[in-house]
């Protein structure tokens, strides 16, 4: 089924829309960038046309050294994965956070925890590579992916 209207007002409709879903978002705390766009002159043109997308997200990417050999996510030895210091996670202010990247010793590889996983964290008093203890998000096994660099 075709929508109703030009290819001009069809156009002019998406667009309203990717404005709207980008505003709904930056209030929430994401950080949008509307990519910009323009309108085919007609249908048969609109090949020529074609963008890259419609908005990009900036989100934030913590990226920490383990000392340590592994080459899957079954090749790590420390289960729960601590993930970070609580206060250091739930930082106020900044990007919205993505996830946390545990690179291997020999930068071959590493382990992805996504953010949207945080409702399976728990929270753990831990000792920190510092030797002071600190109450840490841990990841359970099967909320971790492996990934080659």
């Amino acid at each position: 089924m075709v929508a109703p209207g030009t290819f001009e007002e069809r156009w002019k409709a998406g667009r309203d829309l990717v404005f709207y879903v980008a505003a709904a978002l930056e209030r929430q705390g994401a950080h949008i960038r509307i990519i910009p766009s323009a309108c085919a002159p007609s249908l048969e043109e609109r090949a020529d046309y074609k963008d890259s997308g419609d908005a990009e997200i900036t989100l934030r990417l913590e990226i920490k050294q383990r000392n340590e050999s592994f080459n899957s996510a079954e090749s790590f030895r420390h289960y729960p994965v601590v993930v970070d210091d609580v206060v250091n996670v739930d930082k106020p202010g900044g990007l919205p956070l993505f996830g946390y990247m545990l690179v291997n010793s020999s930068r071959t590889g590493y382990l992805l925890i996504r953010n949207s996983t945080r409702e399976h964290w728990i929270q753990e008093e831990f000792a920190n590579s510092w030797g002071t203890n600190k109450l840490a998000y841990l990841c359970p096994k099967e909320f971790v992916t492996y990934h080659v660099l």
